[in-house]
């Protein structure tokens, strides 16, 4: 039934595939992990624990709400890049027609209104240059390198040596490097707490996890987290020597592993994390919207007075 009713032709292959290997009597977790494509580790390893706990639709429960939470922050990435990617376009768009349609028609028409006598002021000359520029061919081959770089970066994203030189700037980038730190941590805390409470193993759960969070950086900061825990220090220890855990989550943590309910306190972290999200995507329209009508009004206002400004001068040059 689940089958019929999935879309997705990787995962219903590998559905397909776990189905035939459960009937000739493998365990489930086992099948599923012959399919990487179609099963995450976290799902896998739920999976395992609650069918060594005898626990399997507590974990299936488990893999719905970890999934669930999963697909809400990736939504929650695509509404607050939406936006600005959205706004960058129309802006573009706005300022190529200004440089190379409409600037070009007046220059041409001052030129010949004043028979090539007109001194144009400063600025038009400065917006004019822009737009012999934007119309000269090396910005077309640079628009088609840019183009060229994106499509190379979307084939090789997941290189470690593109992650190692990306992921530690993405944490840099105004407004944005704070959403996706938040991601990753809320990553970490649902994911942890997820598999610690399914009853994997802390080392097991840790390493995991690492490849979950999004980010390399935070995958080395989780794995050394593993190497310090390995050594039979407590969890929270590594983190609270690590600046991309917030004393927040220390404290959780900390907390947790006192009272031996660290799962439940890093789903409370998760949860924390979420809210925070929630209010920087609900915040970055309010934080970009005034921008970008101060950039918009800025390139058609300069514009505007760019065109009028020869007016004088033509004026001048006529009245001799």
């Amino acid at each position: 039934m689940v089958l019929d009713e999935c879309d997705d032709k990787i995962l219903a292959d590998g559905l397909a595939a776990v189905r035939e290997d459960v009937r000739q009597g493998s365990q489930l977790a086992d099948s599923m992990v012959k399919h990487p494509n179609a099963f995450p580790d976290v799902m896998i390893n739920l999976v395992r624990a609650g069918e060594a706990s005898g626990e399997v639709k507590q974990s299936m429960a488990q893999v719905a709400d970890s999934l669930e939470a999963d697909a809400e922050l990736k939504a929650k990435i695509r509404k607050a890049m939406m936006y600005p990617m959205v706004v960058l376009a129309l802006s573009s768009v706005i300022f190529a027609f200004l440089m190379l349609y409409l600037v070009p028609v007046f220059a041409k028409m001052y030129d010949e209104l004043s028979f090539g006598e007109a001194k144009l002021p400063a600025l038009t000359r400065m917006v004019v240059g822009i737009s012999n520029v934007m119309t000269s061919w090396w910005v077309a081959a640079m628009l088609a390198s840019l183009v060229g770089i994106f499509f190379w970066y979307k084939a090789h994203k997941r290189d470690e040596a593109v992650r190692r030189w990306v992921d530690p700037r993405k944490l840099k980038i105004p407004v944005f490097g704070n959403l996706f730190h938040k991601i990753a941590l809320a990553r970490f805390s649902r994911n942890l707490g997820g598999l610690l409470s399914a009853g994997v193993d802390t080392l097991e759960a840790l390493e995991i996890t690492s490849k979950t969070v999004g980010n390399i950086q935070m995958e080395e900061a989780v794995m050394e987290a593993y190497d310090t825990h390995k050594k039979g220090k407590m969890l929270v220890d590594p983190l609270r020597n690590n600046p991309l855990f917030p004393s927040m989550l220390i404290t959780m943590v900390q907390v947790g592993e006192e009272s031996g309910r660290l799962p439940y306190m890093l789903a409370k972290s998760a949860d924390i994390f979420d809210r925070e999200i929630d209010v920087i995507t609900d915040n970055m329209a309010a934080l970009i919207e005034p921008m970008f009508m101060m950039v918009l009004a800025g390139m058609v206002g300069t514009t505007a007075i760019a065109i009028y400004l020869p007016y004088i001068s033509i004026g001048d040059v006529l009245g001799e």
